[in-house]
């Protein structure tokens, strides 16, 4: 046992460094370069999120292999008159309802905003968003795709009160 400044520590020879197991390192001895600290388990080497293939139709875009949960839902129309494609980023967390009627229509209210969407084989894509792993949800365009998939399909991305130009 060894005394200093007052207190007692065991003799670290035949103890071990106790204080270590309870304490974090505090920094390094002098003359030692700092050790830097571990990245967090969640931490993911890539974390950005996947583009969407306009190849091939695919009516939503799933989180995978993501580390963190994604904050934003996209949603994206082509526009036919611009050209231009159309979107909305909705924020995850103020999401406060997912509603559907039958596999044909899915609601979901943001609060201040509604959407509405048409199609076909939606019931998944009403579960998935409730789970929030949905990253992006595209509306079907015949301009931009020129076969209609057998699979799922968004005909159409509706904001509630806001009138929507005729398609053409």
């Amino acid at each position: 046992m060894s005394t200093h400044g007052g207190g007692w520590e065991p003799d670290p020879n035949k103890t071990g460094n106790w204080r270590a197991m309870f304490e974090q390192p505090r920094g390094a001895a002098p003359g030692q370069p700092a050790a830097s600290p571990p990245p967090p388990a969640d931490a993911a080497l890539d974390d950005t999120a996947p583009s969407h293939d306009l190849t091939t139709y695919k009516p939503w875009l799933l989180q995978r292999g993501r580390s963190r949960p994604s904050l934003m839902l996209g949603l994206r129309r082509f526009e036919a008159r611009s050209g231009l494609w159309q979107g909305w980023g909705l924020s995850y967390p103020s999401l406060q309802a997912v509603e559907y009627i039958g596999d044909r229509f899915v609601s979901f209210d943001f609060g201040t905003r509604q959407f509405v969407l048409e199609g076909r084989g939606l019931d998944e894509l009403a579960r998935r968003i409730a789970e929030g792993t949905v990253l992006v949800v595209l509306e079907y365009a015949a301009q931009v795709w020129a076969t209609l998939p057998d699979g799922p399909v968004v005909t159409a991305i509706r904001r509630a009160g806001m009138e929507t130009p005729p398609r053409g």
